[in-house]
């Protein structure tokens, strides 16, 4: 009797513990970001866009990352030996990573409200064009006005400006009639010395 006791309670208890195991979910494996999901990879160089495809490749699947324009895609990556690394990691130590001294890039979120140290976050490279500082200057054009009319002055700087491969609509030139001073707004050396060629030679 005692023994049939013992055997039904362990029968009892081993069916609480079976419902006990039921009631409890299965744990669901850690789903890794696709930013931060970590691979190994030998670049040979190319461009960001070529960078991009070969990280999409290695991982097997394709990262939050956004491109702002066409040219940013175009800009040279050197070559790497990248191990255990993220294409988060990889995105962020782009800038300088790779030379981009003349077209330097910015990394960061897509959103304001999305942190920039979160592997969550779509990230965006941005490209910003290194922009030339414009140049100024004035010059007094009275010695040439007596052979020449400012029509002409300046159809001969628009005509020289195309020779030398200068789009004239990036040059502006402004003439104060009262002092007869020419006012010269150029975005490079290239422009600016090519009008003090033309204004120089129009003076002989």
């Amino acid at each position: 009797m005692i023994k049939r006791a013992i055997i039904t309670g362990i029968v009892a208890i081993s069916m609480c513990g079976a419902v006990l195991a039921k009631a409890q979910p299965e744990a669901k494996p850690v789903e890794v970001p696709i930013l931060a999901k970590t691979f190994d990879l030998d670049y040979p160089g190319g461009t960001i866009k070529s960078l991009l495809a070969a990280m999409e490749k290695a991982i097997g699947a394709k990262p939050n990352i956004i491109v702002d324009n066409p040219e940013t895609l175009e800009l040279a990556c050197p070559p790497a030996v990248l191990r255990d690394v993220s294409a988060w990691s990889v995105v962020l130590a782009l800038p300088a990573w790779a030379d981009f001294r003349d077209n330097p890039i910015i990394v960061g979120p897509a959103h304001p409200l999305m942190k920039k140290t979160d592997p969550d976050t779509i990230l965006i490279i941005r490209y910003r064009q290194k922009v030339e500082p414009l140049r100024i200057n004035a010059v007094n054009i009275e010695k040439h006005l007596k052979k020449h009319t400012i029509q002409d002055i300046n159809s001969a700087l628009t005509a020289a400006l195309r020779a030398a491969g200068v789009d004239p609509k990036t040059v502006t030139l402004e003439f104060h009639a009262e002092t007869k001073v020419l006012i010269v707004q150029t975005p490079s050396e290239e422009a600016r010395d090519t009008v003090w060629q033309v204004l120089s030679q129009l003076e002989n």
